[in-house]
């Protein structure tokens, strides 16, 4: 069944709901999508330049106005924290001890 959008009932407030920030800022959404998505995250990752290339043309699509902090931009801190959980994972230590160091958890 497919997801039907969210209509807000007549006279009630949204505020401070998920629905009214993603009507507000459709680009945190946008960004999520490519956060979460394996083939982008992947791309994040790649030794190649062009992967990262693209991963970032991707992030320009949906924030058109996103341009690179340097050292303290947060997309940049992002691909390295995956650059270094996906070195750590492959390090063959027990993932759940890695997984922990990251403040994260196996999902089952």
């Amino acid at each position: 069944m497919p997801i039907q959008p969210a209509v807000p009932s007549p006279g009630m407030s949204h505020q401070g709901t998920s629905i009214y920030y993603a009507v507000g800022y459709p680009e945190v959404v946008g960004l999520s999508g490519i956060l979460v998505s394996p083939r982008w995250r992947t791309l994040a990752v790649d030794r190649f330049v062009d992967g990262l290339a693209d991963f970032y043309a991707e992030i320009r699509k949906v924030t058109p106005d996103y341009i690179p902090r340097g050292a303290s931009d947060p997309v940049l801190h992002w691909v390295d924290d995956q650059l270094r959980l996906n070195k750590a994972l492959r390090s063959g230590r027990d993932p759940r001890i890695v997984l922990s160091r990251f403040g994260l958890s196996e999902t089952r």
